[in-house]
């Protein structure tokens, strides 16, 4: 990996992290502090806390009677960073006079949930103690003023702090994960073993830490010195796991990543795709998601010049709504798993469906695309080789299995997702119970294929079989198209005979009828050239048939 890369992605990571910090707000009225003594019980005993707790919670159950069981989630911030900071606008500083001021940032913060009833704390199953790394920014105007300070600096921390200080990074967030079951002791005594393994330091004791730069930071504000601020958890880090991927990124030594490398850095240049090359690239052109209509010129320049890229290569579609992206996107994505297919099926060590990801800053733009993907088709009673042959239960109701499964994030709406086939990382959710549900029983698929396939079938590997034989004619009739067509000259005959034989297979499809008659009762010297017209008829035919039989394959 190129080191601009890894300097690259570990700026990003340290911006990322930069944000992920909290200050602690400087009207009193927004926290409360409990003594080292309250934080190791997980007892708040000070009656006046109520208040605070009642106030932080939801507007839907305030109103509520009934506050036996209500819980406040909120932040525990034990230790503090408090760094002078300059001012340079008078926009930011309350007193525009001081040049200097104290900021106080969480160094880390403990999520837990207190019972308004109880006044007990107990922590958040999956995450609780985060430190949130706040990257201490040294400013000056004057680089070589800011260089004999820091050296300055550095020697009187040494003289006067000596070994009372831990050098220790505060880019690199971490977190202690608790699945609900600990009581409060337990889970306070993983956060004591934390800090301790992290600093070298007693949790509760410590008063002072120095960052990765010999920087000593007061761990406490005076006025709060022993204490834990208690606020409410708004808070909302979406960017955590792009930070572990960054961290990642820039840890390892041996991973190549063209691809990331080519959108940071740029090196392979850029070119715009502008040429037509309909009709000379029929045996490439394998899969077809729709059969409704045939690709536009440009949809069908797009999949050409997306199946040229090299490895790390980037291909920008660019269009207003309405001018085809998705349906360029489904053709795209039926082409691969088709040609993945075909190579795989021969070749039992290859991988025979690709793995296929779209990813975006909002649910919604995936949700578009989930349901540009999914099948007009609900009635599981009728079974086509156009449909799925797996079913899953959807709260209750057998449905299709979709094209796509939906990854999101954990903050959105569940009401917004419950349509959706859910996954999550490690394959459980509606992919986990499909996955038990044909280990047990499979003969509802085998039932689906022996009724579209023909005979009785028992087995995924005599269904895999026929299938492949089927592919094989098919690809092999693509393969003998393009050859009539690239031939020179190539033979009318010939290709009017293949015409035929798809006419007679497909004639019964209103839309691949009227292809052909609108094509054949046009004027010779009118009629777009014979590759033009076959390309559009195999896009409803052929390219449509081996799409469901690669999905079928899979």
């Amino acid at each position: 990996m190129a080191p601009e890369t890894k300097e690259i992605c570990s700026y990003l990571k340290d911006v990322l992290n930069f944000r992920n910090f909290i200050e602690i707000p400087d009207d009193d009225k927004n926290y409360f502090c409990i003594s080292n003594e309250e934080l190791k019980s997980g007892k708040i005993t000070h009656d006046n806390r109520e208040s605070y707790l009642r106030h932080w919670m939801p507007q839907k159950t305030k109103n509520n009677s009934d506050l036996q069981n209500e819980e406040v989630e909120v932040l525990l911030i034990p230790k503090l960073v408090c760094d002078i900071i300059p001012k340079y606008c008078s926009t930011i500083s309350v007193n525009k006079d001081r040049a200097w001021e104290y900021r106080k940032v969480s160094l880390l913060y403990i999520k837990a949930k207190c019972n308004i009833k109880t006044m007990e704390i107990t922590p958040v199953a999956g995450e609780s103690l985060i430190w949130s790394d706040p990257i201490i920014k040294d400013c000056h105007p004057n680089p070589i003023i800011y260089l004999l300070s820091k050296i300055i600096e550095k020697i009187i921390n040494k003289n006067s702090v000596g070994s009372d200080s831990v050098k220790f990074e505060l880019k690199r967030a971490q977190v202690i994960t608790d699945d609900g079951s600990s009581d409060w002791q337990t889970y306070i005594s993983k956060v004591e073993d934390n800090f301790k393994e992290r600093t070298g330091k007693d949790f509760f004791s410590t008063d002072v830490l120095a960052d990765e730069n010999g920087n000593i930071h007061q761990l406490y504000d005076e006025y709060l010195h022993g204490k834990t601020i208690v606020i409410k958890d708004d808070t909302v880090f979406a960017t955590s796991h792009i930070v572990n991927l960054l961290s990642h990124i820039v840890s390892d030594v041996n991973t190549k990543l063209p691809l990331l490398e080519s959108m940071l850095l740029d090196r392979r240049g850029k070119k715009t795709m502008v040429d037509h090359t309909l009709g000379n690239r029929i045996r490439g052109h394998v899969g077809q998601m729709k059969n409704g209509y045939p690709l536009a010129n440009a949809q069908r320049d797009a999949v050409h010049c997306f199946h040229d890229l090299k490895d790390g290569e980037v291909l920008a579609v660019s269009g207003p709504p309405g001018t085809g992206k998705t349906t360029m996107l489904q053709s795209i994505v039926a082409d691969m798993l088709v040609r993945t297919t075909l190579v795989a099926k021969n070749n039992p060590n290859s991988i025979s469906s690709p793995l296929i990801l779209a990813t975006s800053a909002n649910n919604k733009a995936i949700t578009n695309i989930i349901d540009a993907f999914s099948s007009s088709n609900e009635d599981i009673s009728n079974v086509r080789m156009d449909s799925r042959w797996l079913l899953y239960d959807a709260d209750g109701v057998e449905k299709f299995v979709p094209m796509a499964t939906y990854l999101p994030s954990n903050s959105v709406d569940s009401k917004k997702v419950r349509d959706y086939f859910i996954t999550d990382a490690d394959g459980g959710g509606n992919y986990g119970a499909l996955r038990m549900r044909y280990f047990k029983d499979p003969s509802d698929f085998y039932d689906r294929a022996s009724t579209i396939l023909g005979g009785t079938h028992k087995s995924a590997e005599s269904i895999m079989l026929l299938l492949s034989k089927i592919m094989d004619i098919y690809q092999n009739q693509l393969i003998k198209i393009d050859n009539l067509i690239t031939g020179n000259p190539h033979s009318i005959d010939m290709l009017k005979e293949e015409i035929d034989k798809i006419k007679q297979k497909y004639g019964k499809n209103e839309k691949v009828k009227k292809l052909i008659d609108d094509y054949l009762a046009d004027d010779p010297a009118n009629r777009p050239m014979e590759a033009e017209f076959i390309d559009r008829l195999l896009d409803l035919t052929l390219r449509y048939d081996l799409y469901w039989l690669a999905v079928h394959y899979n």
